[in-house]
């Protein structure tokens, strides 16, 4: 039996001993949500998404890092609400970075991601920081805006609604004047391996629509794994003519308005569809268009018809001179939103982008210009374009070929080579 005195020492030594032992707190899940502020010039004009020029914006898909005391609890992306939950025993010291890149899902298939990787004209992604401690289970970070928020917004906006067919392709996004022409922006011609760059001169990030733009020129490169450039590119963009309001000397030597080849018109207008599309819901009869050069004359466009933006046909309305194998890219604009859009059996995106591919993709046998080798007095881009339409139809049994010529006539866009 123990003494009195023994007990005495034994539960002093009990109570030491359970002092020594350190509490842990019970482990919580925490929630990390980002938000973007932007200052875009081109919102408000009757589109359907991104139409506040300040946002804030949901961070969605964006690049995350949580660090605490050297252990990393999120190094992933967010998730489509724009937040990432972690487990932790600790509220407090964690060291909270935001990237300036997106992983995107495919929008035909979200198991298929894209990578957006905005950077400056280094190669250096931009980034957010903060120290933080829990006071609740929960935080949302107002990134504030600068240029790297309006890229983020609108690369990502622009994957997340037309990426169909590709997957673990990266779009590099520069803060950059494009290389070739220190006026403007563009897209890389040496498109290579699965990343497509593409320059946004620092004057133009806040033009929504231009970002669009150079994103879809980068989509086409992916597709058609290479640019789809035929032998004498060169040329595309030589004819500028059909009168003053045809005409364009300014930056990228081509406008919206300008006549040129089929070749141009097709290459370009693709783009300022897919901007529109971007921008707009599919289900939308008046969808709005920004036309971001600075000079041109045009600006809103009613993608749907004339007169906003200059008539339906412009090229046939407008401009004068001998129209066999010319194009305008308002006209080939319109005619993509017509056909992609229009009620009836309508085309998906990964379809338009397989007509594409099936009659462009070959440039030994499309050619643009006159007089060229390949044969042929004029641009056959409009001939290629319908093979690739009737090949499509042929593999699938649909009925696209005739949906296309619904509106091609409408729109200005049948001058194809006799």
């Amino acid at each position: 039996m123990l003494t009195l005195h023994r007990r005495l020492l034994l539960f002093v030594a009990t109570l030491l001993f359970s002092v020594a032992i350190p509490s842990f707190a019970h482990a919580a899940n925490y929630t990390v949500c980002a938000r973007l502020t932007t200052s875009f010039e081109n919102v408000g004009g009757g589109e359907d998404y991104i139409i506040d020029a300040d946002g804030p914006y949901s961070a969605m898909y964006q690049k995350v890092l949580i660090m605490r005391s050297g252990i990393v609890y999120a190094n992933s992306y967010l998730s489509d609400t724009g937040c990432i939950t972690f487990s932790s025993a600790y509220s407090n010291n964690y060291d909270v970075h935001f990237f300036s890149e997106v992983r995107v899902p495919r929008t035909d298939n979200a198991a298929q991601t894209n990578i957006g990787k905005i950077t400056d004209s280094s190669g250096t992604r931009a980034s957010w920081y903060w120290n933080h401690t829990f006071t609740g289970t929960s935080k949302t970070f107002d990134i504030p805006s600068a240029w790297p928020t309006n890229l983020v917004v609108a690369t990502r906006q622009s994957m997340f609604r037309f990426s169909n067919g590709i997957s673990g392709k990266t779009f590099l996004v520069k803060d950059q004047a494009c290389p070739t022409d220190s006026s403007n922006s563009c897209n890389d011609g040496t498109y290579s391996s699965n990343t497509a760059t593409i320059y946004m001169h620092p004057d133009h990030n806040s033009r929504k629509y231009a970002i669009a733009h150079e994103l879809a020129h980068g989509l086409i490169a992916h597709y058609f794994s290479g640019n789809p450039w035929p032998a004498e590119a060169g040329d595309t963009y030589d004819l500028n003519s059909g009168g003053a309001s045809c005409e364009w000397s300014g930056a990228g030597a081509h406008a919206m308005h300008s006549m040129e080849y089929a070749a141009a018109g097709v290459l370009e207008g693709f783009p300022q569809f897919y901007a529109t599309y971007v921008f707009n819901s599919e289900a939308s009869t008046d969808a709005h268009f920004y036309y971001y050069k600075d000079g041109t004359g045009v600006t809103d466009v009613d993608m749907e018809a004339g007169p906003t933006g200059g008539a339906t046909a412009f090229m046939d309305t407008t401009c004068s001179g001998t129209f066999t194998g010319k194009g305008c890219e308002l006209d080939w604009a319109r005619q993509f939103w017509d056909y992609r859009t229009n009620s009836g059996t309508k085309p998906s995106n990964l379809a338009i982008m397989y007509h594409l591919r099936t009659g462009l993709n070959t440039p030994s046998v499309w050619h643009t210009s006159v007089n060229n080798p390949s044969g042929g007095d004029y641009d056959n881009t409009v001939n290629r374009v319908n093979y690739g339409l009737a090949n499509y139809d042929a593999a699938f049994g649909t009925g696209f070929e005739a949906r296309w010529a619904n509106t091609d006539d409408t729109n200005g866009i049948n001058h194809p080579d006799p």
